[in-house]
This record gives structure tokens, C-alpha cells and sequence, in this order.
């Protein structure tokens, strides 16, 4: 989905631990749009320090 925050495209999926590395060249079968290019990534939403503001007001 969308991520207004981002500003991109973001997903989560489990990997084989091959393939679950920084910068990875993956394939995404899609249901509806069929192969869509991908490249694995640390989550960026990931902030064990609390850094981030996450909410309005």
C-alpha cells in the first residue's frame, strides 16, 4: 500500500533467509497487476527509540 509518510510504495512479506537482505532484486506476483519489480529494504517505519512523531495534533 501507499505510504503517505514515505511517500512510496511499502509491503512486509516473510523471505527466505537468502533473500532476506538489503537491496534484493525481488519479483512480487500480483493477483491483479501481475509481476511487479521489488527491492527488500529494512522497515523504515521500525523506531525503537521512539524518534518519530506518529500522531496529529
Amino acid at each position: 500500500m501507499h505510504s503517505p509518510l514515505n511517500g512510496w510504495t511499502v509491503a512486509i512479506a516473510r523471505l527466505p533467509v537468502d533473500c532476506a537482505n538489503a537491496g534484493t532484486a525481488l519479483t512480487v506476483q500480483c493477483a491483479e497487476h501481475g509481476a511487479i519489480a521489488a527491492t527488500t529494504s529494512p522497515m523504515p517505519f521500525f523506531d525503537p527509540e521512539k524518534k518519530r512523531r506518529t500522531a496529529k495534533g
